[in-house]
């Protein structure tokens, strides 16, 4: 993405557009190999990762770089970093079984579910341990979880971690609701 942006500085004065482009889940050969199934029956695959049921094969990024070729007014894009999914809106394409994947926002809808699992566990995990689950919140823009409790005397205990897309995405949301409060508990023993 960064090469993406210098290239379009530095090109800015030529009729050539830089600009970085992904694809989402993307069902390549090498997929399709790992998952054991073929471009007729890989759906199929969704049996070992339900997320695969948003994938695009190879065509669809192409079919984006088409769309983009023939704008005349792509020089806008430059130097910005882009996905198959929201040129397919923006183009009105569709990969070639006539589909428009939309892998961002299907991860977008399951990370606001596995979200707000993670922060109702944290909180009921707390809350056996006397901790009012007001006392947690939950940053969604950082994937941060913070509890603030009040240790007496007036002072103050914080506690949070932030999580990553992956582990997010991946692990279970109660089990990351456990690794969370015990963590909490190990750091105000300290």
């Amino acid at each position: 993405m960064r090469l993406a942006f210098g290239m379009a500085q530095e090109l800015r004065e030529t009729e050539i557009t830089a600009l970085a482009l992904t694809p989402g889940f993307l069902r390549s050969e090498a997929m399709l190999e790992r998952f054991g199934v073929t471009e007729e029956n890989w759906q199929e695959a969704a049996k070992k990762d339900p997320h695969f049921l948003q994938s695009e094969t190879p065509f669809y990024i192409g079919r984006a770089v088409a769309a983009l070729a023939r704008d005349p007014r792509v020089k806008e894009k430059a130097g910005r970093a882009l996905a198959t999914w929201t040129l397919a809106r923006e183009y009105g394409f569709t990969d070639i079984d006539g589909r428009r994947p939309d892998f961002g926002g299907h991860i977008e809808k399951e990370m606001a579910k596995r979200w707000s699992a993670i922060v109702k566990g944290v909180r009921s995990e707390l809350a056996k341990a006397g901790i009012p689950t007001g006392a947690v919140k939950g940053d969604r823009q950082r994937l941060e979880v913070r509890v603030e409790v009040e240790c007496g005397y007036g002072t103050r205990r914080h506690y949070s971690r932030c999580c990553q897309y992956p582990e997010l995405l991946m692990a279970s949301p109660q089990k990351l609701a456990e690794e969370f409060a015990a963590g909490f508990r190990q750091a105000i023993r300290r």
